[in-house]
């Protein structure tokens, strides 16, 4: 199909008169097209990279119930209230995460000059809880974090170097696999939400057209979302995708996904860890590593600032019904004790304060290179 869109474009380049095109097929098309800047649901516009036809999630063993890590620090017995405060502290740690990266000369710069940033995917990528998991349509990826090992002080994996841990669910990596038409938005997957909520011309449910979208509040549940390319290169090397699931099934109970297991081994790891240049083809090495010991703060920060708090209430799909006003939310925040600490709220900016050497280390992995790629259609 990407093929029939430039052969069509090529033509009326070329000054030859070519039929017209169904539009809902020719925007199909175009939205398939590596390098076509698109508009998500949710309002950020994104460069797409090319689709594979399948999307995928490797896991190392057997987890019983894969769902994202916000869903995990959900309990069951807590209020409605409650669990709306959890999101809002992942939501005002999203913000610091993303002002934090802010620093970054090609992130401004991206913004500004290239396309809108999905700080959202970027902070599920870069460890922050949040109601999205992750999919690639690499096989590869998905191959490679089914067995090779996390190591959180470093942010980075290994191959398994001894023998298999004797535990029956480490005994065997998964691959979650499902073909792309049935979940992911620009493949088909998000045709009926699409006409239902995008498309719909019928006068009764017109506010239903005209009403926002945010990707982490339960609206776009179910569908699978490239993330495009972005200014740090983590998310395009893994050709990766989020799939929100604030209210969704755990991956195992999904229908829309297959299971598939194999028997774990040092040298199918040791193997697979060498095929992808010991994670160097999907963990580039981009300079956003040397911000760990920032990033690892922002984790478990309690402190927010107004600023932050007005964002997250206004632009983060926070239930008015729960909290009508502003104040109602603060109120309820303020005070509010975590793991982490009490939470509290301050007037001026909270900072992190970032070495002008270390910045330049990280800069350095940037300024001046083409840290991504776009086809012309």
């Amino acid at each position: 199909m990407k093929h029939a869109l430039a052969e069509r474009n090529e033509a009326i380049r070329n000054g030859i008169d070519v039929p017209e095109m169904d539009y809902v097929l020719e925007q199909s098309l175009m939205m398939r097209t590596e390098g076509t800047v698109i508009q998500m649901p949710y309002g950020l516009h994104i460069i797409t990279f090319p689709s594979k036809g399948h999307l995928f999630r490797g896991e190392i063993q057997n987890y019983h119930k894969s769902i994202p890590s916000l869903n995990r620090m959900l309990k069951d017995g807590m209020s409605n209230k409650e669990k709306e405060l959890i999101r809002v502290i992942a939501h005002l740690r999203k913000r610091q995460f993303g002002r934090l990266i802010w620093k970054i000369n090609v992130v401004p710069y991206w913004e500004a000059e290239i396309s809108d940033i999905n700080f959202d995917a970027l902070a599920q990528h870069y460890g922050l809880a949040t109601h999205l998991m992750d999919l690639t349509n690499d096989f590869k990826a998905a191959l490679f974090f089914a067995t090779c090992k996390y190591v959180p002080e470093t942010d980075s994996y290994r191959p398994l170097t001894q023998g298999v841990d004797k535990s029956e669910d480490a005994q065997f990596g998964y691959i979650f696999h499902t073909p792309d038409w049935t979940i992911d938005f620009l493949n088909g997957g998000g045709t009926e939400w699409s006409f239902k909520h995008l498309y719909n011309t019928d006068p009764v449910n017109a506010a239903c057209a005209e009403r926002r979208f945010f990707l982490q509040s339960g609206d776009v549940d179910g569908l699978a979302f490239q993330i495009g390319y972005q200014p740090l290169q983590r998310c395009d090397h893994q050709s990766a995708y989020v799939y929100p699931m604030r209210n969704g099934r755990s991956l195992q109970s999904n229908w829309r996904f297959e299971k598939m297991r194999f028997r774990q081994s040092v040298e199918i790891s040791q193997q697979v860890y060498q095929m992808m240049d010991e994670g160097k083809k999907i963990f580039p090495n981009e300079g956003v590593t040397e911000l760990h010991d920032y990033i690892e703060r922002i984790k478990h920060s309690v402190t927010f600032s107004m600023d932050e708090l007005h964002e997250v209430y206004e632009d983060d799909g926070v239930k008015k019904a729960l909290f009508p006003t502003f104040d109602t939310l603060k109120t309820a925040l303020i005070g509010y004790a975590t793991s982490d600490g009490m939470i509290s709220i301050q007037n001026k900016p909270i900072e992190y304060d970032v070495p002008q050497k270390l910045l330049d280390t990280v800069n350095s992995h940037y300024d001046g290179k083409i840290c991504w790629k776009r086809s012309v259609v």
